[in-house]
């Protein structure tokens, strides 16, 4: 998305302001941290200043002799734009990619760590384990939980930067795969 705004920012009006304010302090010589003429008073002062879009584009209908370097420019940003973008949509992509796969790893993790706690908590009922050894087990059961569910997260945060990136409105559940070559 600010890669899109960086792009069009050409287009848009140019906008402004500067703004500087002192404050004298009675019979002191220092002042923010330098010393300071004690006769100096309180003042403000700004100055806004803007350009429409079309004065920064085309300042004046002379034609100018740099015209084939500006043109030579105009294209170079926007190659170098494009590349940009393009970017940006790529590290965003294996951004989404590598947290779906982490994703399906602690899926993956969670039942792995579930059909183990459910095998002690058998051999538990048989008396051939101990309680403690149940007690660990759903820990990692719940550890494992709560990785499947910060690992969620990550993919939904990378699915939404993906989106905003491509310009998509709602959200995408798209599962991503990248073709082997």
């Amino acid at each position: 998305m600010q890669v899109t705004r960086e792009a069009r920012a050409g287009e848009l009006p140019d906008a402004a302001a500067n703004l500087t304010a002192v404050g004298a302090h009675d019979n002191s010589r220092i002042t923010a941290g330098m010393l300071n003429n004690p006769i100096v008073y309180d003042r403000a002062a700004g100055r806004p200043h803007g350009a429409p879009a079309h004065h920064r584009l085309w300042p004046d209908a002379q034609p100018s002799p740099r015209g084939p370097v500006n043109a030579k420019a105009q294209l170079e940003t926007e190659r170098a734009t494009v590349e940009d973008i393009t970017l940006a949509v790529d590290q965003a992509f294996y951004q989404a990619l590598t947290a779906q796969s982490i994703l399906k790893v602690a899926q993956q993790t969670v039942e792995t760590r579930q059909a183990t706690g459910q095998q002690i908590g058998a051999l538990t009922a048989q008396n051939l384990r101990s309680t403690l050894d149940l007690s660990l087990a759903n820990v990692q059961v719940s550890q494992a939980q709560l990785l499947q569910l910060d690992a969620a997260n990550a993919a939904q945060t990378a699915m939404a930067t993906l989106n905003a990136i491509l310009g998509r409105r709602a959200m995408s559940s798209t599962i991503l795969w990248m073709k082997r070559r």
